[in-house]
């Protein structure tokens, strides 16, 4: 039996934005990346974790300010990262903002959501990631950005840290979730 080759082997990677509705033809490579980099300690995705990942993409990708990227080598996709508007009738928003508190919940205001940000962990390492941030952050309008990731140090916490995000929240739970996440916000434009 022949194994497939590697998803990467050092080739050069083009990051390119995603236009939905023109061609949603990104969505099954963004979850199945979705289930393979989140497959593992710390995250331990299920199947029913990422057919739900699946389901917001869906939703999402209608939302005011819908911004993605994919990090790719030909067709094959090695990371994507999306984001979108924060809306105060959607549920992250919300819990994002109870868990922020009177003092920072100015946050919210006009602000970039990073929703979801992978790379296959076998191009970990390599600046994709940062790449992705970079472009998605370069791409906005809104004065600043949240986003919600686990509560551990993960080499995504790292990552957004070096990038100039900082803690605003910990220990904060999500209804649908067990685990305990991190809220970090980010002054778009400064380090």
């Amino acid at each position: 039996m022949e194994q497939a080759p590697p998803p990467w082997n050092g080739e050069p990677v083009i990051i390119s934005p995603v236009y939905p509705g023109r061609d949603d033809a990104f969505i099954e490579p963004f979850v199945t990346l979705y289930a393979v980099a989140f497959a593992s300690a710390p995250y331990h995705r299920t199947d029913s974790q990422v057919d739900g990942f699946r389901d917001a993409l869906r939703r999402q990708l209608h939302y005011p300010g819908f911004t993605a990227f994919r990090a790719h080598v030909g067709t094959r996709t090695l990371g994507f990262g999306y984001g979108y508007t924060t809306m105060p009738n959607h549920t992250w928003h919300r819990n994002v903002g109870n868990a922020l508190g009177a003092r920072l919940r100015t946050w919210l205001t006009s602000c970039f959501a990073l929703a979801e940000l992978a790379v296959h962990p076998d191009a970990q390492g390599y600046g994709i990631g940062r790449a992705l941030h970079d472009a998605l952050l370069s791409a906005q309008a809104h004065p600043r950005a949240l986003l919600s990731t686990l509560d551990t140090p993960s080499p995504a916490r790292v990552m957004y840290a070096s990038a100039g995000w900082r803690l605003l929240a910990d220990n904060v739970r999500f209804p649908t979730s067990v685990d305990r996440y991190a809220i970090m916000g980010k002054v778009i434009g400064e380090h």
